[in-house]
């Protein structure tokens, strides 16, 4: 039990990162199976990837100014 609303929203936040590397595992698993015959499926998820990368990095700011 979070002994205050600040504890939780960092442990919420912690958890948020954690599903998009969860996800991420997933797109990249699909990119690698893909980029080889076929770069229009798998270009597109490293843009996704990326996309994933920069949130993380922004929840991470968030979470460490409070």
């Amino acid at each position: 039990m979070p002994r205050s609303t600040r504890e939780w929203a960092k442990r919420k936040l912690d958890e948020s990162v954690q599903n998009i590397d969860w996800s991420g595992t997933h797109i990249n698993a699909v990119v690698v199976t893909y980029q080889a015959d076929h770069p229009e499926v798998s270009d597109p998820l490293k843009i996704a990837l990326q996309a994933l990368e920069d949130i993380q990095t922004l929840i991470a700011r968030v979470r460490n100014s409070f």
